[in-house]
């Protein structure tokens, strides 16, 4: 059985590897794509989630979970499948480090044993066999071109209702899953560019991966402990250059934790509402009209939690004011790596 635990929370990245395939003796090496899970506290459908990963059309070089200590039996049911395949790796944190620094973790690792992709997969994620081959094949048709990565059409558990077909910038800078609660008729069956590509089932390459860490020090934004994290990495991403590719022969089914219509709790809202504001300060030219709008709306947000949840509401201004600091080295050090992309 391959287990580790014990590991520290220093997830940086550090060693990439590129993403183009390489020749020798005639032959073309294969994409190498390692599938990423974590986990906490998702021992229900965790078992279903690696059926289906391991029942891929293209079979993945690795498949990495990282289990947030968790105190189910998520470790339980991942050691029982790293005991039975030796592609399967179990990475046991010593505490719950979010799901950021989790994946973090996950890239370097990825990266190091030179894997061309990595799928980053939600445990409540149910792919179809050809979910990795029509990705892959997506991502071939635009080589040569600075692609970020892709993702399919995911529905949720009834298979009818769509979840998610990209990522869309709406009003006031909010990203929202394309055709999320729409009927599946057909209507996104049109493979196209999109803003980003849902974390929970997101297939990125290699060199976007490398190139995201060289231009800010890491991949997700450790800060984002949970939601948005996938949003802040495309749009980071999307001002250095790279596009987002929607492919919908890939499908998958998310059961989603959160549904639209319902109230998170206190720590998704918390964090969600932080990771908002954080995004737009730090993207978003205060120069521009849309601006001054977008902070009118969030602090007429602001101000209806300050009467419904002032709790909540107490708990975001601390988070925004403990990371003000890093905002400001995010948004200095995107500015500095897209004056030298600019010569």
């Amino acid at each position: 059985m391959r287990t580790e635990a014990g590991c520290d929370a220093a997830g940086a990245v550090q060693r990439f590897a590129p993403d183009e395939s390489r020749t020798g003796g005639g032959k073309v090496h294969l994409p190498r794509v390692q599938v990423q899970i974590v986990t906490h506290e998702s021992a229900d459908g965790l078992a279903a989630c690696l059926d289906a990963v391991l029942a891929q059309t293209v079979a993945p070089a690795c498949v990495l979970i990282l289990d947030n200590a968790s105190t189910d039996a998520s470790v339980t049911i991942a050691e029982a499948y790293a005991a039975r395949h030796p592609r399967v790796v179990v990475h046991i944190l010593p505490h719950n480090l979010g799901y950021a620094a989790a994946h973090n973790l996950g890239f370097t690792r990825a990266l190091d044993e030179r894997m061309t992709h990595v799928l980053t997969l939600n445990p409540d994620v149910l792919l179809r066999a050809t979910y990795l081959e029509n990705c892959l094949a997506a991502l071939h048709d635009r080589k040569g071109e600075r692609t970020g990565g892709a993702t399919g059409k995911l529905l949720r558990a009834n298979g009818v209702t769509l979840d998610s077909t990209g990522l869309v910038m709406e009003a006031f800078f909010h990203v929202r899953d394309r055709g999320a609660e729409q009927r599946d008729e057909g209507q996104y069956d049109v493979a196209r560019d999109v803003f980003g590509v849902c974390g929970a089932a997101a297939l990125y390459t290699a060199s976007f991966l490398n190139a995201m860490h060289h231009a800010a020090g890491y991949v997700l934004d450790e800060t984002f402990f949970l939601y948005k994290e996938d949003v802040d990495l495309c749009w980071r991403g999307s001002l250095n250059g790279f596009s987002f590719l929607y492919a919908p022969k890939a499908v998958a089914k998310h059961a989603r934790g959160w549904k639209a219509g319902q109230r998170p709790n206190a720590l998704a809202e918390t964090h969600s509402f932080a990771n908002q504001l954080s995004m737009v300060w730090v993207y978003v030219s205060p120069r521009s009209a849309g601006f001054w709008v977008a902070q009118l709306v969030e602090f007429a947000r602001f101000l209806h939690l300050l009467v419904t949840r002032p709790s909540v509401a107490r708990q975001i201004a601390s988070l925004l004011f403990a990371q003000r600091a890093h905002r400001q080295e995010k948004r200095r050090t995107l500015r500095n790596a897209r004056r030298r992309e600019g010569g």
